[in-house]
């Protein structure tokens, strides 16, 4: 994401990014807590819609809900800024229903699909007409089978980035729980990154991920599903692929710096699935199978907290 200042530059990508994950961590202390309740009414809307059915069939229900809110108060917030793009939201959960979660679509598509063909209408005035058939035009010449024979590799899930590095003593007591032999150095190797569902995920091995904290997941234990940590190390043992994480435990509810506001109750059936407070240091280390990572998160470091928002989607449509 771009630096606010910035934000002249920003890409529709960076826009979109800032809108979903970035806004409401950051914005939350400089806006009065109705205002930036009013806002987070869009954002968890916004995120229901742009990912997979986070809350089963109610996902679009409870959307439209939030939006329906969000519209209705518009005006006490803004001024004459209600316009007919505002207006769309509404019809947003309808097209959910429809065709599925906005990524595969593109978050902001309505903008640029009209934009581009007002661009090139050659002169018609029968858009309807015009949309249709270039939009059928463009499908047909996207999936023409290809014959041609691919020269990739084929991405096999796993851990990989073999790393040769002393096994620690915490790493020797997680091995004697595994495992019963008593050939530590032939029985675990230890990797630096693990390929899952087509996301790579790295570990504090890893030093060539620049500024990336691509660390950071969220991950599932017993009957938990909501637990954060960062990964130190994968390793092997008895064949089987597991991850050493740095826990850290959840604080408090995102929506309690909402508390005050007339939002709350309704920001509780939603904004909790996506924005975790988290405790600023880990106090304890958890071991599992690497199938047990659900998603990559995104971090915003406070003086007394960590505030990390897991991804909605790691793909859009352009």
């Amino acid at each position: 994401m771009r630096c606010v200042k910035d934000f002249s530059y920003c890409k529709a990508s960076e826009l979109r990014n800032m809108l979903l994950y970035g806004l409401l961590p950051l914005i939350r202390s400089f806006l009065p807590v109705q205002l930036a309740a009013h806002l987070a009414l869009y954002v968890a809307a916004m995120r229901l819609l742009h990912g997979p059915r986070t809350l089963g069939d109610a996902t679009e229900i409870i959307a439209n809900e939030l939006m329906i809110n969000y519209y209705r108060d518009h005006q006490s917030f803004y001024t004459s800024i209600q316009n007919f793009v505002l207006h769309l939201h509404v019809h947003y959960a309808n097209q959910y229903r429809l065709h599925g979660s906005l990524s595969n679509l593109g978050t902001f598509g309505q903008e640029s699909l009209l934009g581009h063909f007002a661009k090139n209408r050659h002169g018609t005035h029968h858009f309807g007409e015009l949309i249709t058939n270039n939009y059928n035009v463009d499908f047909t010449i996207h999936n023409q089978p290809n014959s041609h024979s691919s020269s990739r590799n084929i991405e096999i899930d796993g851990i990989f980035d073999l790393h040769d590095s002393s096994i620690s003593r915490a790493l020797h007591e997680y091995h004697n729980a595994l495992c019963i032999c008593d050939k530590i150095d032939q029985c675990i190797s230890i990797y630096r990154r693990c390929r899952l569902k087509h996301t790579v995920y790295h570990s504090l091995l890893y030093r060539r991920r620049g500024s990336s904290v691509s660390y950071f997941v969220q991950y599932s234990k017993g009957h938990d599903d909501n637990l954060f940590g960062k990964i130190d190390l994968f390793f092997k043992c008895n064949n089987k692929n597991f991850a050493l994480i740095h826990n850290h435990r959840l604080k408090h509810l995102f929506t309690d710096y909402f508390l005050s506001s007339n939002y709350h109750d309704i920001l509780l059936k939603a904004l909790d699935v996506y924005f975790y407070v988290l405790h600023h240091t880990s106090t304890f280390t958890d071991v599992v199978t690497v199938d047990k990572i659900s998603n990559m998160c995104i971090v915003f470091t406070f003086n007394d907290s960590l505030v990390v928002t897991p991804l909605s989607s790691s793909y859009e449509h352009d």
